[in-house]
């Protein structure tokens, strides 16, 4: 009875010796699958996280290419009006400044030499004639200060 008590103890140490480290192996195993779905999940979840930023990056880009847009559509905008602008002030500035530059060069030919007018102009005429001149260059700055303002930049 000892021997096969013996045999029967020794085919048990036998299994353990060799279950043993099939044992380990297989937890081990058991662990790197673990860890590894982990990081097969973690890496789904930033790859899912990667797609949604740069469909936020193409959304932003296709958005910023529409400002753009805008943004020199505007420029040109401005700059047309600008030029329309300039081109109204030399319209008006021509306009104003043309008969008003003949009007105080008269006044001022009239109040300097009455002689080429026929000879001499009465003293009520030529205070008059003072009055519109003053007038008429007190208008010519008020004209230039509206017409020729700083430029804009």
């Amino acid at each position: 009875m000892t021997v096969p008590l013996l045999t029967v103890w020794g085919v048990a140490g036998l299994a353990y010796v060799i279950y043993r480290p099939v044992h380990t192996v297989a937890l081990w195993a058991w662990e790197y699958y673990q860890r590894a779905t982990e990081l097969l999940t973690e890496a789904q979840e930033r790859k899912a996280e990667l797609e949604r930023v740069l469909e936020d990056q193409a959304r932003a880009n296709l958005q910023l290419a529409r400002l753009n847009s805008l943004a020199q559509r505007l420029r040109r905008a401005a700059e047309e009006a600008r030029v329309a602008k300039e081109q109204f002030v030399a319209n008006v500035s021509h306009e104003l400044r043309t008969p008003l530059n003949m009007v105080v060069g008269f006044t001022e030919t009239m109040l300097q030499a009455p002689e080429i007018y026929g000879g001499r102009i009465p003293p009520a005429f030529l205070a008059d004639l003072s009055v519109i001149q003053r007038n008429a260059t007190h208008l010519a700055h008020l004209i230039d200060d509206v017409l020729d303002p700083i430029p804009f930049k």
